[in-house]
Parts: structure tokens; sequence; C-alpha cells
């Protein structure tokens, strides 16, 4: 199935944000190429020129990144830049007819298991969304997007909730989300009451430059 196989964290201040996933989740991002599935970069002057703020790019692994990027650009959606070949492919940046951001790419998938436990779609149109994603990367009815998280699933699809903005959120594995919740919030990030998510407990998060991410029982 095609899926999620690189997350870049786009940042304002790489050292400042490396310390805190690692005080908060325990995660030692490698700054640049990684070889791993987690990497954090810079975010590029164009960016921070056009007011685009600090953010989690997550990467799904194609054949082709620029018949995707014609696809959701003929879907209503808009191509984020040109074509880029990446250190480990090709990729294109694209937003979705709903306003979440993602790549696609032909990044193969790292060695080693993925700290992203799950991904979730926060959108205007829960609906249309399933559809087009089902549409750009054969997610189905059985494997694809969800109401509730699934170990089967490829993620779940929301809609917004008052105040927030279409993206898609990565979640990471804790062994205890309020002691995580807690500490987020003592090293300067936003981290929501933890709500069920199935059979364990989630939360929204942001890290002190305001990328979104979340947390979820382990």
């Amino acid at each position: 199935m095609t899926s999620f196989v690189r997350y870049s964290l786009r940042t304002l201040d790489v050292p400042a944000a490396r310390a805190f996933y690692l005080d908060t989740l325990g995660l030692d991002i490698p700054s640049g190429p990684a070889a791993g599935p987690l990497e954090v970069w810079p975010l590029h002057e164009r960016a921070r020129a056009a007011g685009i703020p600090a953010h989690w790019l997550g990467q799904i692994h194609v054949d082709d990144p620029e018949a995707v990027r014609d696809a959701v650009v003929a879907a209503g959606g808009m191509a984020l830049g040109p074509l880029v070949d990446g250190p480990h492919g090709r990729y294109a940046t694209v937003r979705d007819p709903w306003g979440a951001v993602f790549a696609a790419s032909t990044a193969t998938v790292p060695e080693g298991p993925s700290p992203v436990v799950w991904r979730h779609l926060h959108t205007r149109d829960p609906h249309a969304a399933r559809a087009l994603y089902g549409r750009l990367f054969g997610w189905g009815t059985e494997d694809g997007l969800s109401s509730a998280p699934g170990a089967d699933r490829m993620g779940s699809v929301s809609g917004l909730l008052p105040g927030a903005h279409p993206h898609w959120a990565f979640l990471f594995a804790v062994d205890d989300v309020e002691a995580t919740c807690a500490s987020i919030r003592a090293a300067g990030g936003v981290a929501l009451e933890p709500t069920p998510a199935g059979d364990r407990r989630a939360a929204g998060c942001e890290d002190p430059q305001g990328a979104a991410f979340g947390i979820v029982g382990a």
C-alpha cells in the first residue's frame, strides 16, 4: 500500500526544535538528510516571507510525483513550488483542495520502525478528502482513511475543530499521555486535554515554534 515514508520538520530554530523533541518525546531528530524517517530543516526563506509557520511535512511514496501534483491541482488544490530533487528522491509539495499540505515523493521506506504511529487529516470536507486521497494513492475502504484510528488503516480523518486549520497531524507514541502533555507545556509548547482514540488516549499538540503534532498512548 502506498504510504507515508518520511516526516520533515520545517522550523525557524533547528537547535531549539531538536532540544524540544528530545526533552519531551525522547526523539533525537537529525538535522538535514537522515537515514531514518525523521529529519529537521530550517524553514525556507520563501516560506517565511509568505507567512508559512513551522510545520511537519509528510512525504507519501509514489512513482510519479509530477502526476500526483497535476492530479491535486486538477482537483482544485495547489502546487507549492517546483519539483525538487532532494537527498531521498524527487518530490512535489502540494496543498490539497481543502488546505492540508503533503509531499508526493519517490523516497522509499527507511530502515527500522517509525516513531510516527498514526496519521490524522484535519480537513474541511472529510468525505471529499477521503475520496480524493483514495483516488490518488489507492487507499480503499479497508485500508484508507477512517473516522477513528485502526492498525490496519493508513490514517484517520475528521472535520476541523474550532480555531484549527487544515493539516496532516502525525502522532508519536508515548508511555504516559498526561505526563507528556505536562512536559510539553513546561517546555513552552501547547498540549490539548487528552481524548479517547480507539482503545488509547491521544492529544493534539504544538511545539514552541508552532508546528502541530500529536501524541498517543503506546
